[in-house]
């Protein structure tokens, strides 16, 4: 196959994650404020038990006890949808447990939800990158690239950068 053949193939993958990431990102969502009472302004969702339950949430993930964990950072997302870390939490989570395609999801949903949250960026990259049912180095080279711009000076950057060099010559 010829050089130019695989720089095609290679952009028509790029253009397909694109597409997926911007309809994935405009799809409509909930608004914090979307159901408000006409005499409350504030929002709907309580601040203090989204903290409560991402903190819950954090030490049971420390701990090992994911199912808990995952609980917690689901109820996060009831008191707040548009909650980008708790989104985040649960793709590692479900990574972490081999469910990998919900991990996958998740990851996209903290992005739609912070456009600049790099560890999503970094986790997407490395699920597309494995070997497996999921790999797909033009998605993996978009991710990493996309980490890297955001976290230009990253622990990472180097075992990235040597990734990304063996296999953009491809």
């Amino acid at each position: 196959m010829g050089t130019s053949r695989k720089n095609i193939i290679r952009l028509s993958g790029s253009v397909a994650v694109l597409i997926l990431f911007f309809y994935a990102c405009t799809t409509p969502q909930k608004s914090r404020n979307h159901q408000q009472n006409s005499n409350d302004l504030s929002p709907r969702f309580n601040q203090q038990a989204v903290c409560r339950h991402k903190n819950l949430g954090n030490t049971y993930y420390r701990n090992g006890s994911y199912k808990m964990a995952e609980n917690e950072f689901k109820a996060v997302l009831k008191n707040d949808p548009t909650d980008y870390y708790a989104h985040y939490k649960l793709g590692v989570i479900y990574a972490r447990q081999g469910l990998t395609k919900k991990g996958l999801f998740k990851f996209m949903e903290a992005i739609c939800f912070n456009r600049n949250f790099s560890k999503a960026y970094y986790n997407l990259g490395t699920i597309y990158s494995s070997k497996g049912p999921h790999l797909n180095i033009d998605k993996a080279i978009f991710f990493f690239e996309k980490y890297l711009e955001l976290e230009p000076d990253s622990k990472q950057k180097n075992k990235i950068e040597g990734w990304l060099s063996r296999h953009k010559a491809m």
